[in-house]
């Protein structure tokens, strides 16, 4: 399990874009918490709009990949995703 990731000033358009951006990749996120696998590795988010905070966490992940690869790539989609 790698630690949290949380991202602050997630307005709700934001998370619609995340939203999209997710389910193009096949990710269904289509509810503001759960889990999920995605590829090899089991992922949990929760999205609180009353803060507009979003935490991202991976679960389980292949043993021969890094949490700081992990979290790096996640820091790298919601850039792109959210343009900051």
């Amino acid at each position: 399990m790698c630690d949290p990731i949380t991202f602050a000033n997630i307005s709700p358009s934001n998370w619609a874009t995340i939203e999209a951006q997710a389910k193009f990749q096949s990710v269904d996120i289509e509810t503001s918490q759960g889990t999920e696998m995605i590829g090899p590795a089991s992922m949990k988010w929760d999205y609180e709009e009353s803060t507009q905070t979003l935490t991202v966490q991976c679960l389980s992940k292949p043993w021969y990949v890094s949490c700081n690869e992990v979290n790096l790539k996640i820091r790298e989609l919601f850039a792109q995703w959210t343009g900051a």
